[in-house]
């Protein structure tokens, strides 16, 4: 009985470490993490810009682009959004 445990425990250990690449194969260069550039194009990123100045949240961008909150924001200042003037103008 223990001869068929250990039998067992090595042949999943051989299946996990023949199985260890990913099966999605990833699109961004190597070495690099993935840019929202990457993930969205510029007709995607304009229309999330001007999502944002019409009213939509952050948290509704996040859910609909899916890309996170930080992202998210990094779009926004890279385009100059802001949905209130600055203070003093």
């Amino acid at each position: 009985m223990l001869s068929d445990l250990r039998r067992t425990i090595d042949a999943i250990t051989t299946m996990v470490i023949e199985d260890d690449q990913p099966d999605i194969a990833a699109t961004a260069p190597a070495g690099r993490a993935w840019k929202v550039t990457d993930r969205l194009s510029p007709a995607d990123l304009n229309q999330l810009v001007a999502s944002f100045r019409q009213g939509v949240t952050i948290a509704e961008l996040v859910a609909r682009y899916g890309i996170s909150r930080t992202s998210v924001r990094s779009v926004l200042r890279q385009h100059g959004a802001r949905r209130h003037p600055k203070r003093g103008s």
